[in-house]
């Protein structure tokens, strides 16, 4: 209460006026260079929640009010670092302190820094593809952040049609990506903002619009998932190719990483593929050709680029090379997964022709093993799983299916292991011999266990066989298939079989 002439006062007292603490304190320190301002607000209540810094420039109003929010650290204090390119001004900054969220926000302190000269922001570029099929984007000059993010949006109908595209980082601070037209069809102005962040989109670093007034469709379009795990190719107006195979690899390093898809094609002569990027090893820049043969692939037909921001390589994983009748199959991550086994079999007839493999390790790593369709003898769709275990398959690691135009026939062995310990083996693509001998052994203690068998033809033209595998004690063993007129000659096909 004001003290006025009737206001008693006690006689002999003597009263000291004190200064409150302050509640909260806020310091704003500028770096030399001008480039950041980190900002520190201690709390001595402890109270502070949420704790957000509005900032801004004093030239041309609010117009590059940005928010930011604050770290706390130990002892309740709160910071942010701010990256000063973002308001590309000089002078006085004004900086507002908020706890909570929401409506329930409060101003809790405020104070101004000065800024003595500006600092250029990224140089952020976004341009027509020569085609109009795509918008070229390029962030230069950006530092601090791990990972970019670019939302594009047209103008018409609000962001009904907005995509995120993630940037990658082609050398230190400068960040290229593209946006397909196709996936937002319509003309006029676009919006496109540019994000940094590490595990998700943050700070808003740059933005433009852009003004678009042709949309064309790409007769080859690459786009990356999100993982980036899958590279989906779509091509259309592919001819009346026979055939059709998809050739990928990274920029980086030439073709070392070079792998050749076969897509599947759909009745209005287009075609799809799906293609797993974590065989590839390298982000960045990649080149798809399309090319088309009855055989072989013959003739380019068409070819184009995607970016592929990062490839994350953490899990076993599978990849499978078909070149003429040999499969090849590589599983990447598996090093310290002990013994693995793959089982391969076609979607034809269910599980008919399931066969077993036990994969190598390589010197890099990896495990492969090679084997012939001719043993499954289908074209079609084919079923891969990889699993580990000590001494039996025991935890599924990865599956993968992939597809199978056409092979060259010739003559391929497969082996099923029955319940009462007998192998069936069946001879297929034999033509024209008219006794086949199969000699059969354990790998344990070399052929000391080899016993030969005479095949029996069959009506379809095959030959097959019944082994005891008693007297061969465990497995793998080794199965070749040798023909001849008295006795064998010439070597037809051989396996190697592995109990499930």
């Amino acid at each position: 209460m004001p003290m006025n002439s009737s206001s008693p006062i006690a006689a002999g007292r003597n009263y000291v006026a004190t200064a409150r603490e302050p509640r909260y304190r806020t310091s704003a320190v500028v770096a030399d260079d001008c480039k950041t301002m980190e900002i520190t607000m201690e709390d001595t209540t402890g109270l502070c929640t949420d704790v957000t810094f509005a900032v801004w420039s004093d030239q041309d109003g609010q117009d590059d009010l940005e928010w930011y929010t604050a770290r706390k650290n130990a002892g309740n204090t709160w910071t942010y670092t701010v990256n000063l390119k973002r308001h590309q001004s000089a002078g006085t900054y004004y900086i507002h302190v908020y706890s909570g969220t929401g409506s329930n926000r409060t101003n809790v302190d405020s104070l101004t820094a000065s800024v003595a000269f500006a600092v250029a922001g990224p140089d952020f570029t976004a341009n027509i593809s020569a085609d109009n099929t795509a918008i070229e984007l390029r962030l230069e000059d950006v530092e601090g952040y791990s990972r970019i993010w670019v939302p594009v949006w047209s103008e018409k109908n609000g962001q009904d049609d907005i995509t995120w595209c993630e940037l990658y980082e082609s050398k230190p601070g400068t960040w290229i990506g593209e946006v397909l037209l196709e996936d937002h069809g319509d003309t006029g102005t676009y919006h496109i903002h540019a994000y940094g962040g590490t595990n998700a989109p943050q700070d808003l670093i740059a933005y433009q619009d852009l003004q678009v007034s042709t949309v064309a469709e790409r007769s080859l379009r690459a786009t990356v998932d999100e993982g980036c795990d899958t590279l989906h190719v779509t091509a259309r107006n592919t001819g009346s190719w026979q055939q059709l195979w998809i050739a990928v690899w990274s920029e980086e390093n030439g073709q070392d990483d070079l792998l050749w898809y076969q897509p599947e094609r759909a009745a209005d002569g287009s075609c799809t593929s799906a293609i797993d990027l974590r065989g590839h090893l390298t982000a960045g820049v990649y080149h798809i050709h399309i090319y088309g043969g009855s055989q072989n692939p013959e003739e380019l037909i068409e070819y184009t680029t995607a970016i592929v921001p990062d490839l994350p390589r953490t899990q076993p994983y599978v990849i499978t090379d078909v070149q003429d009748s040999a499969l090849t199959v590589t599983i990447f991550n598996a090093r310290n997964q002990g013994n693995l086994w793959v089982p391969v079999w076609s979607e034809e007839n269910g599980q008919d022709d399931i066969q077993w493999y036990r994969p190598v390790l390589q010197e890099d790593g990896t495990r492969t093993v090679t084997t012939d369709l001719n043993i499954h003898g289908s074209v079609g769709a084919y079923h891969l799983h990889v699993y580990s275990g000590s001494s039996v398959p025991q935890t599924l690691l990865g599956y993968t299916d992939f597809q199978v135009s056409a092979y060259s026939r010739k003559p391929a062995l497969r082996t099923e292991i029955l319940d009462d310990n007998t192998m069936t083996v069946l001879l297929k693509g034999a033509d024209g011999v008219t006794h086949v001998w199969v000699p059969v052994w354990s790998e344990e203690n070399g052929q000391d266990d080899m016993q030969w068998y005479q095949a029996i033809r069959q009506s379809d033209g095959s030959w097959t066989c019944s082994v005891n595998l008693a007297p061969h004690g465990i497995a793998p063993y080794h199965v070749h298939a040798y023909a001849g007129n008295e006795a064998p000659a010439e070597l037809l096909a051989y396996s190697d079989v592995f109990r499930p």
